[in-house]
Parts: structure tokens; sequence; C-alpha cells
């Protein structure tokens, strides 16, 4: 069994239809994943929703999660929601 801790961090955007540039643009980060309702999934058919995601995989760290007010305010004004699921293995 290895030493510490393996997390793997994942912030998943779902939505009907929105601007994923524009989910880009604002938190500046470069998504790991992105998708756009309609888009054909690896299985060959249509995606039923738009999605903006990135993830990460870290070793003996301990993860934190910070938001910042633009991040919470523009959150606020498309209506979103957001959830934290913790899942780690030692």
């Amino acid at each position: 069994m290895p030493d510490g801790t393996t997390v793997k961090a994942e912030f998943i955007i779902l939505g009907d239809e929105f601007s994923t540039e524009m989910i880009t643009e604002m938190l500046n980060i470069a998504p790991t994943e992105v998708y756009h309702k309609g888009d054909l999934s690896k299985a060959n058919r249509p995606r039923g929703e738009t999605c903006w995601s990135i993830s990460n995989i870290e070793n003996n760290d301990k993860p934190a999660i910070y938001l910042d007010y633009d991040t919470i305010n523009f959150a606020s004004e498309i209506g979103a929601t957001i959830n934290f699921d913790y899942y780690i293995y030692s």
C-alpha cells in the first residue's frame, strides 16, 4: 500500500445550455473536459446537457476549497447550486 493519501478533486458545472467560454474566462482556469448539449458522446449518443469540468489528482495533499466573492456571485446569478463530496482513500 502506498504511503500518504491520494486525492482526486473534480469541479463540474452541468446545465441545459450555457457558455463554456464564459466559465473559462470568469474562473481563469482551462477545463479538462467540455461538451455541449447535443454533442455526440463516445457512445455516439447526443449529450443531454452542457458540461465544463476540471479534475486533478494529488498525492499527500490535503484538499481545500475556496470560492471567492466573484465566483459565489456568478453562481448565484446563474441560479447554480454548489455541492462538495469528499472521497479520500488512504
